[in-house]
């Protein structure tokens, strides 16, 4: 019997459940295979279960051979199944779609109501206007549109679409497992309900269990990186994490001067980065000074980002490691981080690009030593802060935002607090 591997998309779909496999077993056992089972580019497209079955009975499965766009395909077979509630149904549209063609018709129709909305909003709207929407704004009138476009090409509801978007942005690894049938949508949403819940309760007690007499005093500015009044030669180790939006790239000229500077001989720079404009980061980080030593790896299990532009999910981004002057410090005996997307998403709350704090403290870890002045000189929400103090490490922040620097403030207590 030829062995088949099953085709993601038709694994976008949960399996039968137990009494209803055991029927078909029964079914197929008694009166044959009666339905082909559908192959694709040599993998199940559709009739997992009939294959197993088969398999199982030593039968040799009837099939067929399907060669147009099998997302599509699966989900016009599969995406009416009545063991589907609204939300799940929608997040299984969501998967099938990001891979076809179908998927880029689709966001056209939703890019072109966005831009009608944003086009509204810079003109202004009328008075009769306003009226006919009850009052409501330009905003929350396109997130209506939008939602509503996307309950009907996915045959759900908007309010199956507004909590199926709110997963898929919080826990990505619940969402699938909401897909797959494991767990109900409702125990999903408790279990973020109950995440921050926790992490709202924690706030005080993680400030006082890091902080206490022995710890030094955090410098926080409130300015640009290249405005600070560091002196120069006086940092052993900067770590940080600069936006990575293509409208960021100059982040890493100021970075690459700064680090240049600030840092004593043989001082260390740890950066994390995107990898859509990794060419042009490595090129601008490239100045005399500043040595390229190594790119370490940070894998985020559970937290595929999909680079939709490049065809590919990714679980990993690099973590960029200069040297000014000799690399001397403490042998590593590992380039490979791990960032769980719990610990991220609860950095989130600070700042949405936050990192996870168990992971930020790993690279405080490898790279400094007790006493060591360490800078981070895009602040953000200052978890990297943060997990240095707890190592009793003099601790430098620079943060341009202002919203954001009183977040620091509020998160990490007394400190010698300088603002310009």
């Amino acid at each position: 019997m030829i062995q088949y591997k099953t085709h993601p998309a038709a694994n976008s779909f949960p399996m039968m459940d137990k009494d209803r496999y055991n029927d078909l077993l029964m079914d197929i056992k008694t009166n044959g295979q009666l339905e082909p089972i559908t192959i694709c580019e040599d993998m199940i497209l559709d009739g997992r279960n009939r294959y197993k079955a088969c398999v199982e009975l030593g039968v040799e499965p009837v099939i067929k051979v399907f060669n147009g766009n099998p997302w599509a395909y699966s989900w016009s077979l599969n995406g009416q199944r009545r063991d589907l509630d609204a939300e799940q149904r929608y997040l299984i549209w969501t998967e099938c779609n990001k891979h076809s063609k179908e998927w880029s018709e689709q966001q056209l129709l939703i890019q072109e109501e966005a831009n009608r909305k944003r086009s509204e909003s810079q003109i202004g709207i009328s008075k009769n206007d306003i009226s006919e929407r009850n009052g409501t704004n330009c905003a929350s009138t396109f997130q209506h549109k939008t939602r509503e476009l996307k309950a009907i090409l996915s045959n759900t509801n908007k309010g199956a679409v507004q909590r199926g978007d709110k997963l898929l942005k919080e826990r990505p690894d619940l969402a699938k497992q909401v897909m797959m049938g494991e767990i109900k949508s409702s125990d999903a949403h408790n279990i973020i309900k109950q995440e921050k819940n926790e992490i709202y309760h924690s706030k005080e007690s993680e400030k006082k269990s890091i902080v206490d007499k022995d710890t030094p005093i955090p410098i926080l500015y409130n300015c640009d990186i290249l405005s600070s009044p560091i002196e120069d030669n006086s940092i052993d180790v900067i770590i940080t994490d600069p936006p990575y939006p293509k409208e960021f790239l100059d982040c890493w000229d100021k970075l690459a001067q700064f680090a240049a500077a600030k840092l004593k001989d043989g001082g260390v720079l740890v950066a994390m980065s995107g990898q859509s404009y990794l060419p042009e980061v490595y090129k601008r980080m490239t100045i005399d000074g500043l040595n390229y030593y190594w790119t370490c790896c940070i894998s985020t299990p559970g937290a595929s980002a999909n680079m939709r532009q490049k065809r590919l999910n990714s679980n990993w981004k690099p973590l960029l490691f200069y040297v000014k002057g000799n690399y001397t410090r403490t042998f590593l005996n590992t380039d490979i981080f791990v960032s769980e997307y719990k610990d991220t998403n609860s950095s989130q709350l600070y700042h949405k690009w936050g990192q996870s704090y168990p992971l930020t403290k790993s690279i405080v870890e490898k790279f400094t030593y007790a006493n060591d002045v360490v800078c981070d000189p895009f602040a953000g929400g200052g978890t990297t802060l943060l997990a240095s103090m707890e190592l009793k490490r003099k601790v430098i922040g620079i943060e341009i935002d202002n919203t954001n620097y009183k977040t620091i403030l509020d998160r990490i207590g007394d400190a010698n607090d300088y603002t310009s």
